[in-house]
């Protein structure tokens, strides 16, 4: 179904509306949601340009059907605004047909008739709500409604080769744009590190990293013809993959499933895709395969219009996103290398879809131009040594992944049926069509979350965690879910399963268990069941009680005997020799038991632990003087935020 859209604002001081464009949606699914092409109208230039200049918490919209429009036919933008503008007013929107962004673009009446009217609001919040900016309202987490919002806009976008333009893709990565890359460009688009999806992403990195495996002589023989052909001049970019198809490359790195880098056209509903390789398998209850692997040559860094980086990354979205890879999306988080080679040089992403598409380096452009080094090779013997680490790592972690999609047992989904378009509904109804629902998702869909979901606690027993959300999924980088935690009966045979407890599973790069255990003994902290550094996610995972109904000490002031019970939480510490560093509102819980202290990663012995070189240096935060990002973290520093935090009681530090 196509839609017609008028766009207007009203500011917040006008009592009158006024004409920024007119905008033909895309030809999407009767199911599809208005939400998806409400995104693609707020990257338009025209919209886009009209409120870049406005703080985006301060704009919110509605969307209207009106009875008949203002103006029909073919008409200049003169005429059309003079026809918008004369005729829309606040009670003759009332008189309209409200719709949700949510709703079915089929539950609409006239989808020729809408209007998206963006409204300033009176003024910001003290405390952003880490709703999407331009958002209605503040939306219930709900994942699968967001999976299905990212995989509704994706497939509506244009070609890999299109969308992975410059021009493009400063119009699609912003945080307002759903089916945005999470790749760390821009910064606020960082993402949460694949590994703790799947562990495919670890295991590649630790191949990357081990120096003491000797290498076969079929890899050493492969990586000595990759490096002569990488490292050599080509006029075009098919003869450069002709002669790395002879090197023996896609033998070495799949040995039965040789299209590594054979161009292999996916046909698409939603569009074709032909990356120049990919390696794909199917589920163990599926004749449709997935892709596991996605790989992008150009000839030379510079060379055609566009980055192979960001040309894989598109080619990953668009299949994932359509209707063919449905099944897969629905139950997995769709791991796959995105393998990229620009001239001499190859780089590797990881790629999953949680809450956000992921992709992240998990190489730097490793280049196969001998250089000097200091390890005792010459230049050409280490590009070989390179090379064949490479080619390891890629077999084994492809392995892998092939592994994980063959295994997979695809739920059965419902035949789509289209719903009615020609009832609409009345403003305010809750109707909504379930044709939609079933088409949106499968019964008693799963959770996508991380693949840590077993471990033995502090008493021995065996835990199983099924992870039920995230906590504030509008961070992107910030890695913490809430989880059931079902531990395994300890007692004699026949005892009574115990009662899962809600947990919250944190993902850092580091912790101080220490720390965190020695609060928890004395009430201070949240219980903590587990903590260590996981070689499949390669970073520390702790589980701790969830603590719900707390407030955090930046949404209102301690008394004195909350600060008080604080000040014995830092002495305790201190007394140790360690420092926390992070001592900011945010960490501190409060309840009517007494405040209790969270996050624990820059904690540590005083004199050894550093701040963050990407710590937030805002003066609202109040930081002592000395604190500067990659210096130390002194036990004055916490002082000095503890009397911050008791500044409204006229409470000193301990």
């Amino acid at each position: 179904m196509a839609t017609t859209w008028a766009v207007l604002s009203k500011a917040r001081a006008s009592d009158s509306y006024s004409y920024i464009d007119h905008y033909n949606g895309p030809r999407l699914d009767a199911t599809d949601t208005l939400q998806c092409v409400v995104d693609r109208i707020l990257s338009t230039p025209s919209v886009s340009g009209s409120i870049q200049d406005h703080d985006p918490e301060s704009w919110s919209y509605k969307i209207y059907e009106l009875p008949e429009l203002p103006i029909t036919g073919p008409a200049s933008v003169k005429h059309r605004r003079a026809a918008y503008e004369g005729s829309i007013t606040d009670a003759y929107l009332d008189e309209c047909i409200l719709y949700d962004p949510d709703d079915a673009i089929g539950e609409v009446k006239n989808p020729r008739n809408l209007v998206m009217v963006i409204y300033e609001l009176a003024s910001r919040p003290q405390h952003s709500n880490l709703s999407r900016p331009l958002s209605p309202a503040p939306e219930h987490y709900d994942q699968q409604t967001l999976r299905n919002k990212i995989a509704s806009v994706g497939k509506a976008l244009g070609p890999p080769s299109s969308e992975a333009t410059v021009d493009r893709l400063c119009v699609t990565q912003t945080s307002t744009f759903p089916a945005a890359v999470h790749n760390g460009r821009p910064l606020d688009l960082t993402g949460l590190p694949p590994s703790i999806y799947h562990p495919a992403f670890a295991a590649f990195l630790r191949l990357m990293h081990d120096d003491q495996h000797e290498f076969t002589r079929a890899d050493i023989l492969t990586a000595r013809s990759c490096v002569d052909a990488c490292v050599a001049f080509y006029r075009d970019e098919d003869q450069r993959i002709k002669d790395l198809k002879h090197t023996g490359l896609e033998r070495a790195v799949h040995p039965l499933q040789r299209t590594f880098l054979t161009s292999f056209p996916h046909l698409l509903s939603s569009g074709r895709i032909a990356p120049d390789g990919s390696l794909s398998a199917p589920a163990e209850n599926s004749n449709d395969s997935a892709l596991f692997c996605i790989v992008e040559v150009e000839n030379e860094i510079g060379k055609g219009t566009c980055d192979p980086i960001a040309q894989a990354e598109q080619c990953y979205k668009a299949f994932f996103c359509s209707d063919e890879a449905r099944p897969y999306y629905q139950v997995s988080c769709c791991p796959c290398l995105l393998v990229t080679i620009a001239g001499p040089n190859i780089m590797v992403s990881g790629a999953v879809v949680g809450d956000h598409i992921i992709s992240q380096p998990l190489t730097d452009y490793i280049t196969l131009i001998p250089r000097f080094t200091s390890d005792g090779l010459s230049p050409h013997s280490a590009a070989v040594r390179r090379m064949a680490r490479l080619i390891r790592a890629l077999r084994e972690t492809l392995a892998e992944l092939e592994d994980f999609y063959t295994s997979l047992k695809l739920a059965p989904s419902k035949p789509l049926q289209e719903p009615p378009t020609n009832g609409g509904r009345s403003r305010g109804s809750e109707l909504r069509s379930q044709n939609r629902r079933d088409a949106m998702s499968v019964q008693a869909q799963a959770y996508i979350g991380p693949h840590f979901t077993a471990f033995t606690d502090t008493d021995g027993a065996r835990v199983e965690l099924q992870y039920t959300g995230r906590l504030s999924p509008d961070e992107s980088r910030m890695a913490v879910f809430t989880a059931a935690a079902y531990t395994s009966p300890t007692a004699a045979a026949g005892a009574a399963q115990p009662e899962p407890k809600e947990v919250v599973v944190k993902f850092a790069h580091t912790y101080s268990a220490a720390a965190h255990g020695l609060l928890a003994d004395h009430a201070l902290a949240p219980k903590l069941w587990f903590c260590e550094k996981v070689p499949s996610v390669g970073m520390y995972v702790i589980v701790m009680d969830h603590l719900k109904g707390m407030q955090d000490a930046a949404d209102r002031t301690m008394t004195p005997a909350e600060h008080a019970a604080l000040g014995k939480a830092v002495k305790l510490l201190h007394d140790e020799d360690l420092a926390f560093g992070d001592l900011r509102g945010p960490n501190v819980l409060l309840s009517d038991l007494g405040p209790v202290l969270i996050d624990f990663e820059w904690c540590g012995r005083e004199g050894v632990v550093c701040y963050p070189e990407d710590i937030n240096m805002e003066d609202a935060i109040g930081w002592h003087p000395d604190v500067f990002p990659g210096e130390k973290i002194k036990k004055e520093h916490d002082r000095h935020m503890l009397d911050v935090l008791g500044s409204g009681t006229k409470e000193q530090s301990y």
